[in-house]
């Protein structure tokens, strides 16, 4: 079980991201074998079918505020299994077979799959509305106007980052050993958001996947569940 569940989502996550490229490689081939079409024109349909991808890609994957304010509320768990490039891709994987893998052996599929929606839909809500809540602490004379903490908006985010968070921050409940490096990484995110390091990663949300996976923990905690 832990195996099938593992790579299906390897291979969910891997068919995400290739399968636009493989389309549009497979467009472009068709267009080079029709005859009489100058490399100009096969350019600007490339383009163009790029484009076709890239729109529904970002309406249905992405995690914005935009797409939950016009409805579509399916991205909070989409993008968990969209990723931006195939680096982004690897480390995350490599984290679930590390992290989801033994999970998935000592508690089944349900935690699993409860952790996994709790904690990437808990750390896509709060990467969406983190600029708000910065923006009213500033208006309230709570924090300095002059402090980003993160907050700037962004077009959105993806990735299993914050979910595997959860894993993280829910098993260094369960395994001691682990407990030390999941407090140096909160505390690198915290750095981060605090003097606005290393803005392309999604801090925000990797700190509050880690409390989802802890709350998580207590959740079962306190119905005896373990």
């Amino acid at each position: 079980m832990a195996n099938v569940v593992t790579w299906s989502i390897i291979t969910t996550c891997t068919a995400i991201l290739v399968s636009p490229a493989v389309v549009i490689a497979y467009k472009m081939h068709l267009l080079k074998s029709e005859q009489n079409i100058s490399s100009t024109d096969i350019q600007e349909k490339i383009a163009r079918e790029g484009h076709r991808f890239q729109v529904p890609f970002q309406r249905n994957t992405i995690a914005s505020k935009r797409n939950i304010d016009e409805g579509r509320w399916w991205c909070l768990i989409t993008s968990t299994f969209a990723h931006g490039s195939a680096l982004h891709l690897g480390c995350n994987m490599y984290t679930l077979w590390a992290l989801g893998r033994p999970l998935l052996m000592m508690y089944g599929f349900k935690p699993f799959a409860s952790l996994w929606l709790l904690s990437g839909i808990g750390s896509n809500l709060a990467g969406i509305y983190w600029p708000d809540i910065v923006a009213a602490a500033k208006k309230n004379n709570l924090i300095s106007s002059s402090r980003t903490l993160g907050g700037e908006h962004k077009g959105g985010s993806l990735g299993a980052s914050g979910a595997l968070c959860g894993m993280a921050g829910f098993l260094s409940f369960l395994v001691p050993s682990t407990a030390v490096q999941t407090a140096l990484f909160a505390g690198f995110s915290v750095y981060c958001i605090a003097e606005n390091a290393v803005p392309e990663l999604g801090h925000v949300e990797h700190l509050f996947g880690l409390a989802s996976g802890a709350a998580y923990w207590f959740l079962r905690l306190r119905t005896g569940r373990f």
